[in-house]
Order: C-alpha cells, then sequence, then structure tokens
C-alpha cells in the first residue's frame, strides 16, 4: 500500500530535491499491505523519514533488516539482525525497527541523499519456530582457543544444550569435540540444531603451520567475513525499493 506524494517543501528556503520509492513484492507475498512512500520532496537541512511497514499481518516477524541506496544496491545504509544488532554505516543515517517494519531517518538532508532508497526484509510466520544462529553445522577450532556459538529462536521460549549445557567453550581440548544440539521448546513445538565441534591435534595444527609458513597470509574480514548467519528454513522474503 502507498501513501500520496509527500510534499515537504512548503514556504521554506531551500533546493528541493525528490527521495524516489519504487515497490516490489517476491515470493508469494503480494496480498501483504506495505506502507510506504513511493516519492517523497524535501528541502536541504530538513530530517525525512522514510517508512516500511507491514499491515494487518500479526503472524509475520522480521528476523533481518537492511537499508540500501541506489538502485544497483552498493551503499548500504544500515543494518539490523538479531544475532549482530543494529549497525548504523552511514552519517546521517538512523534505523528505528518496529514490530511490522523499520524506519530510516535522513538528518539535515543535503542534494546528495536524493535517489533511490531499497529496503530488504527477511521474515517467517510464526506458526514456524526458526533458529538462526551464526555457524556453520561444522566446526573445527585449534586446542587451546575459545569457541562460542550464538543462537537466537524465533518464537524465543526455552533454549537447552545437550553438551555441558553452555554455549561457550574455554581452552578447547579434544574432550570437547563432539555433536552439540540445541534444542528449542515453544510449548507444542521443538525444533533441534545440531554442531559438529572437532579440536584439531597438536600434530596436526603444527603440521599445518609448517605447510603453510612460507605464504603465510593473515585475512581479517569484516562483519559479513567473520560469522555467516545461518537461517536454515526462512523463505518469506520482501523487497522494496525506494
Amino acid at each position: 500500500m502507498s501513501l500520496e506524494s509527500l510534499n515537504m517543501a512548503g514556504g521554506v528556503l531551500g533546493t528541493a530535491f525528490s527521495l524516489l520509492l519504487l515497490a516490489s513484492i517476491t515470493q508469494g507475498l503480494q496480498d501483504v499491505d506495505i506502507l510506504h512512500y513511493e516519492k517523497m520532496e524535501a528541502v536541504v537541512g530538513e530530517n525525512v523519514t522514510l517508512p516500511c511497514i507491514i499491515q494487518d499481518s500479526p503472524s509475520l516477524t522480521i528476523v533481518s533488516v537492511e537499508w540500501k541506496k541506489n538502485k544497483s544496491g552498493n551503499t548500504k545504509l544500515a543494518v539490523y539482525a538479531p544475532t549482530h544488532g543494529l549497525r548504523q554505516l552511514w552519517p546521517n543515517v538512523t534505523m528505528q525497527n518496529v514490530p511490522y517494519g523499520s524506519y530510516l531517518h535522513l538528518h539535515s538532508v543535503e542534494t546528495w541523499d536524493s535517489g533511490f532508497y531499497i529496503v530488504k526484509l527477511r521474515l517467517f510466520l510464526w506458526d514456524e519456530v526458526k533458529i538462526l544462529c551464526d555457524s556453520e553445522s561444522i566446526v573445527e577450532v585449534p586446542p587451546g582457543e575459545n569457541l562460542t556459538i550464538s543462537c537466537t529462536a524465533f518464537p524465543a521460549d526455552h533454549y537447552k544444550w545437550t553438551k555441558n549445557e553452555s554455549l561457550e567453550l574455554w581452552l578447547v581440548t579434544e574432550a570437547h569435540s563432539g555433536i552439540y544440539t540445541l534444542t528449542v521448546n515453544t510449548g507444542n513445538k521443538s525444533v533441534h540444531e545440531e554442531f559438529s565441534i572437532t579440536v584439531l591435534t597438536e600434530t596436526t595444527s603444527l603440521r599445518t603451520d609448517l605447510m603453510t609458513a612460507p605464504t603465510v597470509q593473515c585475512d581479517r574480514g569484516g562483519f559479513d567475513h567473520i560469522s555467516r548467519q545461518r537461517p536454515p528454513h526462512i523463505t518469506d522474503h520482501w523487497e522494496a525499493t525506494y
């Protein structure tokens, strides 16, 4: 659902420009009503808010939100995921999340703020139980290192790890190797997520170090490189382009 164009320039001195919003819905969510502006006019120096709200859908929950600028989506503005929290990547931009959508706030806008804005929402239905973890299901870790696996369940209720009842392993040894199972209970439903943890032997670690010593390379990536979210069954996806 779109609103009429909002004219914010009346009676204010300054250079007027437009923020364009184009909407598209994919993967079977055409019957969902979306509150957003298709076009907004603003004046330099003003504060602007772009809404993206899913209406009349109490059974939907937002798993992650990503705001971008330009049709190519090559400029990330803000990102939110439960396991990593909120990251705001542009100086004059803030993101406000609400139960059924998100607001992008642009502060003291300039002419270069004009353009197309894109928001991606990852959704799931409340009649399903989802687990979102920041680790692959197979993990290898050198001895003596620490290991943490963080998971978030939707809807969140009761969590239980079958080995050590802990999400954190400190100064690991071979005794920590094994299958770790996370069980999430939500009353009448239960979901399991398994992780195979292998602690490398000292001999394996030493041999690897010797083989790679002539071409040692240290590559520490950013947010997406260090940990990758792995929502196991999330398929519903809504995308709106501003």
